[in-house]
């Protein structure tokens, strides 16, 4: 144990960080910068695989300086990168590490911004058919089907953009949240088309 210390304090020794993208139709044309210590090192792309030499020490690792990772490297370590959503990518399924030596913490940008995304769904559910009530009986204009569509596919994202929110007190709320807002988003949409045709 006293080795795997030392060994780690040693600045010349170096460890591999493999870093895997799975292959997801999210995001798919962006390549995401990888930072180490706030420093650009490589770009993964979509699917991709990347080994980067790191030596060993406490290393800040993130994807577009979003979601940063505490690694304390004593050992070769796997990670992968994940998309959620256009915006939200990061690291997680960490791999490789020595138990007794490794220290792990996440700086989780995703819970504010899911938070904020959810409460503007949320809000615009309960405005839309206020407003789509209003158009229809005093204008006789129609918000369009595919317009709640559009809300309804970035519920949706951001529902997926939930997951790795998944150990936060927040979560289940979060998610019943965008559930009530898809929901509220589908009704408004059959109504919409249910009385443009009567």
């Amino acid at each position: 144990m006293n080795n795997e210390k030392s060994k780690v304090v040693n600045q010349n020794v170096t460890y591999k960080l493999t870093l895997n993208r799975k292959k997801s139709f999210v995001g798919c044309l962006i390549g995401f910068d990888i930072y180490i210590d706030n420093k650009k090192v490589t770009k993964i792309k979509n699917g991709q695989t990347v080994e980067i030499s790191v030596p060993a020490g406490n290393h800040l690792i993130s994807v577009n300086n979003k979601n940063t990772v505490n690694i304390l490297f004593n050992d070769n370590i796997t990670a992968d990168v994940v998309v959620f959503g256009s915006n939200d990518f990061g690291i997680t399924n960490i791999s490789g590490q020595n138990s007794n030596a490794v220290e792990i913490t996440s700086n989780n940008i995703h819970l504010d911004e899911n938070k904020k995304k959810t409460d503007i769904l949320l809000i615009f559910s309960i405005i839309m058919p206020i407003l789509s009530i209003v158009l229809i009986y005093e204008f006789n204009l129609y918000i369009k089907a595919w317009v709640y569509g559009l809300f309804i596919g970035y519920t949706i994202v951001t529902i997926a953009g939930l997951k790795n929110d998944k150990n936060s007190l927040e979560y289940k709320s979060l998610l019943l949240k965008n559930i009530i807002a898809a929901i509220i988003y589908g009704i408004s949409a059959i109504l919409t088309v249910f009385l443009s045709v009567i």
